[in-house]
């Protein structure tokens, strides 16, 4: 009896240390470590117990006979709720730990002679209930599930048969085999469960996946792996290799990837784009990405093998989206960029370019008038017009909005630029007929600018920003003109490019400042206006004409703050006069210029009334002074604003007239109050008899009109006469006043005054 207990025990050891280790080195196969402490618990019961038959009598002997089948009873069952997918919290655990030893240290103190009967029926229980958890699992946990019962059932048997000398050392011995053969079985079915865990998560993913060794040979694939490759199948895997699938993966290619995968430093997964066919001889874009996976030791590759056929399809229209505009089927922006930038930088062979950089004149009028469908319509049109006018190997582009580029390349800059010009004409010619927009005819022009490279410019950027500003001065000749980029414009884009910086800080700096020039009824004699006008002293730039940096705020947008702070600076230092004591600056009127950006402005009406309320003056005492290209514009939102503006009560004067296109047309249908005369008439107005004369006919159409007429630039007392006698009603000039600040004015209004 003694050696079958050693040998039992000998054997609970080594299996409970086979299933200790097997957890070590498989670390998410939890049920082999609480099955191994459990039958670990349940040798230990065994050989203390067989102490006690022996007559050994210690004090420590019930409670470690109580221990170790409480954690043995325990062990098993978490094991076995594992095994199933369950577990038992450790929170649980514990009190049933506390539970079973409290229930045998009370037993054995109420039925001293039942409890160890109690004690091996509840072993018994436990290996029937194990039994019959893991029976109703699948293929080889049923085997082992079986075996665990019969163990229970034996269990029952010595419960009954404790007391029989003569049947025990052969149940015994029964005892033991079954026991073995369980706990090899319990080794075998977590053994099979962690070779199966990873096949079986990976037989149901839909990407194909697939594990081979250095050499190829394919150990493991998924079913979506076979689909991948035209297969039903993963018998079609068997004794094959990668080669027999992707003939390009030569062994050279395997040994230097099995390199990279044996790497520490190597930042994984590994990935790769391929082309390969399939059974049917279809053609797959896919990416590999090839991971390292171990197993025994040995590194294999784990690669999962993804079909980009529809990525490739979604870049594919992406990137022809990205190179041709929708709207005129040009190519874009970005195409006509990455051409350029290859094109310049490209070093097999010496390259000059000329760029036609172009904008329709008026396209907005068009646009807001017949609408954005037929403004499209307009950019088709004039989009194939332009390809009329080339061959197929220059590149047209459409910019953006109404803008569009014409790239024109040779070996030889002159010969570019000469290019160039010739097909500047030929565009100009060629919108002099008029487009065609279903049964209506457009006649529109277009502003061309041109820039060469590498004689003026030197690279890709620079050359866009040249011809750019080439058009728009273009643009500012008066449209419908071209434009070829000199060392001018070069120093007038740098000028602006430094203004444009400067103004950015020159608001936040308080770098500007309002000086007033008055303006005279020619009938009295007195102040009737001012007119307020910005300067900018730059800590960096020094002082900076307006006729500098406007042009430059109109452009960038900045002019909607300045204006704004001007309007707000003008009405707040007219509240300041008219509370003062001087009865004549008390009345006059405070003339403030404004842009086309602030009247598109939404929030310009509201910023005039809260200049107003916050100065304390009337929307009467405000004259706002519009130049001709605002009107001429026709844009709705400027309209309405206009429209406001009159409904408030504040005065409207158009500036400069004469200079632009002197349209009678908006003069009566914009209602204005006042029309000034522009300065370039009145220089000449003594010595050139076409000046007065037509200085006289804008008087009396502006006086025909009800229009109230200032003249701009009065220097000598000659030419005021003449004004006054055409009949002017109000003068304006250095004749009067320079244009002085705010204190200095009213010093010198004291002083005429005295």
């Amino acid at each position: 009896m003694s050696d079958m207990v050693l040998i039992s025990t000998l054997a609970d050891g080594m299996l409970s240390a086979a299933l200790l280790v097997l957890w070590l080195v498989q670390r998410e196969e939890r049920h082999a470590l609480y099955w191994g402490l459990g039958q670990l618990s349940l040798g230990i019961l065994t050989v203390i117990w067989y102490w006690q038959q022996q007559g050994v009598v210690a004090p420590w002997i019930p409670w470690s006979l109580r221990v170790s089948l409480s954690l043995g009873l325990l062990f098993y069952i978490q094991g076995t709720l594992y095994a199933t997918g369950r577990w038992m919290s450790w929170r649980t655990v514990r009190w049933s730990f506390v539970a079973l030893l409290a229930f045998f240290a009370i037993g054995a103190q109420l039925i001293p002679g039942t409890i160890q009967l109690v004690a091996v029926l509840m072993l018994a229980s436990c290996l029937l209930w194990a039994g019959y958890q893991l029976a109703r699992g699948p293929g080889t946990y049923r085997v082992v599930g079986a075996m665990l019962a019969i163990r229970g059932l034996l269990n029952l048997a010595f419960a009954f048969r404790l007391q029989d000398p003569d049947i025990l050392p052969a149940l015994y011995g029964v005892a033991f085999a079954v026991k073995t053969a369980s706990m090899l079985g319990l080794l075998y079915v977590v053994q099979h469960e962690a070779r199966q865990r990873f096949p079986n998560a990976m037989r149901f993913l839909a990407e194909g996946i697939w594990v081979h060794d250095r050499q190829g040979r394919i150990l493991f694939a998924n079913p979506a792996c076979a689909s991948f490759f035209g297969y039903d199948s993963v018998a079609c895997f068997e004794n094959r290799r990668v080669q027999d699938f992707m003939p390009f993966i030569t062994q050279e290619v395997m040994s230097r990837h099995y390199l990279r995968l044996s790497s520490q430093t190597e930042q994984f997964p590994l990935r790769f784009e391929h082309i390969c066919r399939n059974r049917h001889g279809h053609t797959i874009s896919f990416e590999a990405l090839v991971s390292p996976y171990w197993q025994g030791g040995q590194l294999f590759f784990l690669s999962q093998l993804r079909n980009i056929e529809e990525r490739k399809r979604q870049e594919q229209l992406l990137q022809l989206a990205a190179n041709a505009d929708d709207v005129t089927e040009l190519a874009s922006r970005y195409a006509l960029n990455e051409q350029l930038r290859t094109l310049l930088h490209h070093d097999a062979e010496p390259v000059a370019c000329a760029l036609i950089f172009m904008d329709l004149d008026h396209f907005k009028r068009i646009n807001d008038s017949l609408g954005h469908m037929l403004g499209d319509q307009l950019l088709h049109a004039v989009a194939e017009r332009l390809r009329q006018l080339v061959t197929p190997s220059i590149c047209v582009a459409r910019f953006g909005g109404d803008e569009f580029v014409v790239m024109l390349t040779d070996t030889s800059a002159e010969r570019a630029r000469e290019e160039g010009l010739m097909l500047a004409g030929q565009i100009h010619e060629a919108f002099r007929r008029p487009f065609s927009l279903g049964a209506m005819e457009v006649v529109v022009t277009i502003s061309t600018g041109m820039a060469v490279y590498p004689t003026q410019a030197q690279d890709a950027d620079m050359l866009l920003r040249y011809a750019d500003s080439a058009m728009y001065a273009a643009k500012r000749a008066g449209r419908n003109q071209h434009c070829l980029f000199d060392a001018s414009l070069a120093h007038a884009v740098q000028d602006s490019l430094s203004i444009d910086m400067a103004l950015r800080q020159a608001l936040d700096s308080n770098e500007f400042s309002l000086v007033y020039q008055p303006i005279i009824d020619v009938w009295s004699g007195q102040w009737c206006k001012v007119e307020a006008l910005v300067r900018w002293h730059s800590p960096s730039l020094g002082f900076v004409s307006p006729d500098r940096f406007i042009p430059v705020a109109e452009e960038s947008g900045l002019i909607v703050p300045l204006g704004l702070w001007i309007l707000r600076e003008a009405c707040r230092q007219l509240g300041v006069w008219q509370r003062g004591a001087d009865a004549t600056l008390a009345q006059v009127r405070m003339s403030v210029n404004v842009a086309a950006w602030q009247l598109a402005d939404s929030n310009f009406i509201r910023d005039v009334e809260q200049a107003l309320q916050d100065a304390g003056i009337a929307a009467s005492s405000l004259e706002l002074e519009l130049t001709e290209r605002t009107l001429i514009e026709e844009d709705p939102v400027i309209s309405a604003s206009l429209e406001a503006l009159r409904q408030m009560g504040v005065k409207l004067a158009l500036d400069d007239f004469g200079t632009g296109y002197s349209s009678l047309n908006y003069l009566s249908r914009f209602r204005l109050d006042t029309l000034k005369i522009d300065r370039s008439f009145i220089i000449e107005l003594e010595t050139n008899q076409r000046c007065r004369d037509l200085t006289r006919h804008i008087i009396g159409m502006g006086r025909t009109l009800g229009l109230v007429l200032v003249a701009e630039g009065v220097e000598t007392r000659a030419q005021a006469d003449l004004l006054t006698q055409f009949g002017c009603e109000q003068l304006q000039g250095y004749l009067f006043s320079r244009p002085l600040a705010a204190a200095e004015l009213v010093r010198q209004l004291e002083l005429s005054d005295g």
